[in-house]
């Protein structure tokens, strides 16, 4: 993917933690940890990432295990029933983003030209599955119209998933990002009930 209005991607130039890191820090902390939200990037590209999920799963499945996906997760479960298992045994919840109810109006703003049939597949995935899910919608001035967010509540009542909308906030100040801001106006302008 390549997003307009990624906050990270100028700062990936630094090493992750390895996942014995990881490992380490439940290991430690296992006791403090309720919740746990893998998101912000896409952490389904790292292959080490199930493995970690997986870890936490077995050695301490009282802490609830969520994700955020762009869709890429559809890509990853396909054909490959240990991912697969993993996810559906793990994983109690999925934020899936779509932002534009239009295929290739997401597609653009994504900067993918699979983008959405990836998130549909993961829809289809998690709605198959039993998994919850949440569409979650960069809300920017353009796609808080009533038009795309009724398309967006469609695609929600096909997968009986949650809809929530993130406004876009920029974190640096340069002409491209602010670009993105909503303003009042927009957001007056969105559905009573959808």
């Amino acid at each position: 993917m390549n997003c307009a209005f990624c906050y990270s991607k100028d700062k990936r130039d630094h090493a992750d933690l390895s996942i014995n890191e990881w490992k380490k820090f439940f290991d430690n902390n296992n006791g403090l940890i309720k919740d746990i939200n893998f998101g912000t990037g896409e952490n389904t590209l790292l292959e080490e990432w199930f493995s970690l999920v997986d870890y936490i799963n077995k050695q301490y499945p009282n802490i609830k295990q969520a994700l955020t996906t762009n869709g890429t997760l559809a890509l990853k479960v396909k054909n490959n029933s240990i991912k697969s298992e993993i996810i559906k045994r793990a994983i109690s919840e999925i934020d899936i983003s779509i932002d534009y109810g239009e295929e290739k109006k997401h597609n653009h703003f994504r900067g993918n030209e699979n983008a959405f049939q990836n998130a549909i597949s993961s829809l289809e995935f998690c709605y198959k599955n039993k998994i919850q899910t949440t569409i979650v919608v960069m809300g920017i001035e353009d796609n808080l119209r009533q038009r795309n967010i009724e398309k967006i509540f469609n695609i929600a009542r096909k997968y009986n998933s949650y809809v929530r909308i993130n406004f876009f906030r920029p974190v640096n100040r340069d002409r491209k990002s602010t670009r993105l801001n909503s303003s009042h106006t927009d957001i007056s302008r969105m559905p009573s009930s959808a």
